[in-house]
């Protein structure tokens, strides 16, 4: 495996499509390179339909985004973006 492989996760983009409460968000989960560790970025921009909706945080209470009050679309993002790393 080169360095470039190795790293790639860093700032390879995450893809969301999901549908919550009828609505489809599609977009994309933007990883930000300081916060990864072993392979797993724990902050990340989120895009969706076209709109920055602020960055999103793993943290030991779950998924925080700074700017939404609708924790179970957190919650979902939040489930992609886990999926995507499995």
């Amino acid at each position: 495996m080169s360095f470039q492989e190795k790293v790639s996760y860093k700032t390879e983009h995450i893809p969301i499509d999901i549908i919550y409460l009828g609505v489809r968000y599609k977009g994309e989960a933007i990883p930000i390179p300081s916060s990864c560790r072993e392979e797993v970025c724990y902050d990340l921009e989120i895009i969706l339909n076209g709109n920055s909706l602020g960055f999103i945080h793993s943290s030991l209470d779950g998924w925080k985004l700074e700017k939404s009050a609708d924790q179970g679309l957190v919650d979902a993002i939040g489930e992609e973006i886990f999926l995507w790393y499995e």
